[in-house]
């Protein structure tokens, strides 16, 4: 019985070393799944923020092309508002020529 306590120890021991083991592997695998998670909200998050980025030069883009063409249509009016005094002259030249003539 002098190696009664040591035996019971060394059993014990043994007892934890299992229990130890056979947790380690549950506890290793949520472990690696969280690691998993944040590199993948990591990623979400990067690919949210290129979204953002890319939105905000659409939207640059959309204003610059949108303004362009408002200066566009104004430039239209204003050569259309051209032609139409051009024509009104050449309309009264036309007219005095033909006063003129009579």
């Amino acid at each position: 019985m002098k190696n009664g306590g040591i035996i019971i120890t060394a059993i014990i021991i043994l007892f934890i070393c299992i229990f130890l083991y056979s947790y380690s592997f549950e506890y290793f695998e949520k472990l690696r799944e969280s690691r998993k998670e944040k590199r993948r909200l990591k990623k979400e998050a990067s690919l949210n923020e290129q979204k953002a980025i890319n939105d905000e030069v659409r939207k640059k883009k959309y204003e610059k092309i949108s303004q362009r063409s408002k200066e566009i249509h104004e430039e239209i009016k204003r050569l259309a508002e051209f032609r139409n005094k051009i024509m009104n002259r050449q309309n009264e030249k036309k007219k005095n020529l033909k006063t003129n003539v009579t």
